[in-house]
């Protein structure tokens, strides 16, 4: 594949991807649906693109979403989670499969980490503002449920990206490289 049309794949992802994730402004509870699916667009490029255009897709798409959406958490989860992950997997799964599995829970360990701090430390908003009216035991235990939600959300997005993957190699690839 010549470098224009690679060149053009990924602005083209980048734009769709833009668009997808402009959806999050309408239907603000939809940030991680419109998230995973505008990640699709970047599994699509590193598989057909290949090379730094995965990245570029990804870096130019935070971009746009961070400083041109009106909602900077669908820019911030996409920059650090849904735009990213997807290259990061496919190194994490080459190796063995505790390995992978522990290195995945670092992953989103870490940016969970990094959303709270920015959330309290940088911005100062408290990440659990509605918590203080809650008990202490029972607002520990609401932080809990809330992190253990995250890791199966988190899980159900890696299988997601796995299945969808699949399902373009089997139905959709054969049909897309005629046109490319």
């Amino acid at each position: 594949m010549r470098e224009t049309k690679k060149l053009t794949i990924s602005a083209m992802s980048v734009a769709l991807s833009s668009v997808i994730l402009m959806l999050s402004s309408f239907f603000g509870l939809m940030e991680l649906t419109v998230g995973a699916v505008a990640s699709m667009l970047v599994v699509f490029v590193l598989v057909e693109v290949k090379g730094v255009y995965p990245y570029l897709v990804w870096l130019a798409t935070s971009v746009i979403a961070i400083f041109l959406f009106p909602s900077k958490t669908i820019g911030a989860g996409y920059f650090l989670l849904f735009g990213i992950y997807p290259i990061v997997k496919v190194y994490i799964e080459k190796l063995p499969h505790a390995v992978s599995l522990l290195l995945k829970v670092a992953y989103v360990s870490a940016v969970g980490a990094i959303f709270i701090f920015v959330s309290e430390l940088v911005l100062g908003v408290p990440f659990f503002s509605d918590l203080p009216a809650l008990d202490g035991a029972l607002a520990t235990l609401a932080k809990a449920g809330f992190v253990l939600l995250c890791y199966v959300a988190f899980f159900a997005y890696d299988m997601f990206i796995s299945v969808m993957t699949r399902l373009y190699f089997l139905k959709l690839r054969d049909k897309i490289k005629r046109i490319l």
